[in-house]
């Protein structure tokens, strides 16, 4: 056995690496994966001549051990020399038997959009052309595109290697059948019929990827439709605390214009890497590439010694292929679970009453937000309370932005973590597929998605409604106190309430991520600081409507700050 063995690897070796080739230049990713694959363009050829010369092998041998038996039937069974025969012809069809190999998995089914010649491109090159016109200059978008053009054919590498595994496990799945008739008490039949069955799965390795996808996904969208579904956390561009969509009007090109303040700042940080959910995208379908020929190899290992690799290992490799290749729709099915329809719309309408600006008298601000919603020229220095409104307004909706950004990329992280744990041992403790961490991965992955509707759900818990009441009135005054400094008492009342809202927001996301510390076991995070934070950033957010409740409880509602609907 180790004879053949040695035979077809040196024979190999010398094919492969003894060949001319005119190798192309080495620039990226992209170019060692073509460079390895045209290397070994000629390796069917290759296979097929030694494949003969086995076959003129287990001929001539076949035909002596036939000699044998005639002379000595009872130390040469009958077996032996037919074996030999019907190996030596498999061999001389060898290209038939991989047709047969590859047939028995796919039957005539077409590889979709996992065939051979499928890239990364393919996929997802639309979404990247749409974003790659967010930036001129070298931004996080475009070094993600960047990263994303240059392992794109990575797919063709590791249908090449499949295809060079199936090859090698239908030459030793036939020289496991001759040994096992030859000596049935040491090679079992499995030996052979798995290495010939888990060959046709890699000799068809796209039809394979294919059903992981489909296990997952259904009949629904394919990879390259799915993409919109994953993009449909852009409504994170809307802030539902200024209700407008922010950042839209913000120059996306680093110093064209100028990032002149700070939210001009915070939307070309969101502009600059909104690519960044797409590549995960990408990432995530080169693990499922490489997931799903893992567990092939696995099952293959089972088969061969049970003991050893269990078939959980295997089959949780394939689940977690299908599963990030299906990664928008798991994504989306998640933050839906976490979120449902009516909360999400809830997120998207109306969520506070405004907030009393201080403008009932002429002259104390003058449109000092201009009409895309930042602080600009009109800010001027008319003192503090002035300095404190325009560096509020402008930082609001764009930091509330990008928190719906920040919230959006990490859930999407949680997910593919928690997917990667599928494929763990249930040793691993909370960890592990069924652990509590593991759970509570997914669960926080799915309110970080879509905290803006969770939020909006625990205000509705708390007051008896997803509005919160945020226009200030100051209810006492006084012969010396006139129009012009109620306004700018209103003013500061107003920035106040914002950056409460802001760091309740902040606060909320915080206590998700130590809550899921605790559930993984984080020594040094307590449940009491996460609920801590989830309820406290909840009460920031409704910072209205809990001092009109502790004003009522002192009933002091006609001397205090009330909050309504302006």
């Amino acid at each position: 056995m180790n004879f053949y063995i040695y035979a077809f690897l040196g024979a190999l070796f010398v094919t492969v690496f003894g060949y001319d080739f005119a190798w192309a230049d080495v620039n990226e990713v992209d170019d060692i994966t073509n460079n390895i694959v045209d290397s070994i363009d000629r390796l069917p050829g290759f296979v097929t001549a030694i494949s003969y010369m086995l076959g003129l092998l287990f001929g001539v041998t076949g035909i002596l051990k036939l000699r044998d038996h005639v002379e000595a039937p009872t130390q040469t069974k009958l077996q032996i020399p037919l074996i030999r025969f019907a190996i030596g012809g498999a061999f001389f069809a060898l290209p038939i038997v991989y047709e047969a190999m590859e047939t028995a998995i796919n039957g005539t089914g077409a590889a979709g959009e996992f065939g051979q010649d499928a890239t990364l491109a393919n996929s997802i090159s639309a979404v990247f052309g749409g974003l790659g016109g967010l930036g001129i200059t070298m931004d996080i978008n475009n070094l993600v595109a960047n990263i994303l053009d240059a392992i794109e054919d990575v797919p063709r590498l590791i249908s090449a290697f499949a295809y060079l595994g199936g090859l090698w496990l239908g030459v030793m799945g036939l020289l496991k059948l001759r040994e096992h008739v030859e000596n049935p008490e040491q090679v079992k039949l499995h030996e052979g019929f798995a290495r010939l069955i888990i060959g046709g799965a890699l000799l068809s390795l796209p039809t394979v990827y294919q059903a992981m996808d489909e296990a997952i996904r259904g009949g629904g969208l394919g990879i390259g439709g799915t993409i919109s579904s994953l993009l449909s956390g852009w409504n994170f561009a809307y802030s539902s605390e200024t209700q407008s969509v922010e950042c839209l009007s913000i120059p996306v090109v680093s110093g064209l214009f100028g990032n002149s303040t700070m939210g001009q700042i915070m939307c070309q940080i969101i502009t600059s890497s909104a690519a960044i959910p797409a590549f995960l995208n990408a990432l995530a379908y080169v693990f499922g590439l490489i997931f799903g020929f893992w567990g092939i190899l696995k099952i293959k290992e089972h088969v061969l010694n049970p003991t050893q690799t269990p078939v959980w290992d295997g089959v949780t490799r394939l689940l977690a292929a299908g599963a990030f290749f299906s990664l928008p729709i798991v994504i989306e099915s998640i933050r839906m679970t976490m979120a449902p329809a009516n909360l999400v719309g809830m997120a998207s309408a109306v969520t506070n009453t405004g907030f009393n600006d201080g403008t009932s008298s002429a002259g104390v601000i003058d449109s000092i937000i201009d009409a895309a919603g930042f602080g600009g020229g009109d800010c001027g220095p008319a003192g503090l309370d002035m300095a404190l409104h325009c560096f509020m307004s402008d930082i609001m909706g764009p930091l509330h932005v990008l928190l719906n950004f920040f919230g959006f990329v990490a859930g999407m992280v949680l997910i593919m973590i928690g997917i990667s744990r599928v494929m763990k041992s249930t040793q691993e403790g909370a960890k592990g597929p069924l652990g509590f961490g593991t759970v509570m991965t997914f669960a926080v992955g799915g309110m970080l998605l879509s905290f803006n509707a969770l939020i909006r759900g625990v205000s509705a818990s708390l007051f008896g409604s997803p509005i919160t009441y945020t226009y200030a009135t100051i209810q006492y005054g006084g012969e010396d106190v006139d129009g012009a400094m109620v306004d700018h008492a209103h003013l500061v009342l107003s920035s106040v309430i914002k950056f409460m809202i802001l760091v309740g927001l902040i606060s909320f996301v915080r206590g998700l991520f130590i809550v899921r510390g605790v559930a993984e076991g984080n020594q040094q995070a307590s449940m009491m600081a996460g609920m801590t934070h989830i309820i406290g950033g909840a009460l920031a957010v409704n910072l209205g409507p809990v001092i009109n409740a502790v004003q009522g409880t002192l009933g002091v509602t006609g001397v205090g700050v009330a909050f309504g609907t302006g």
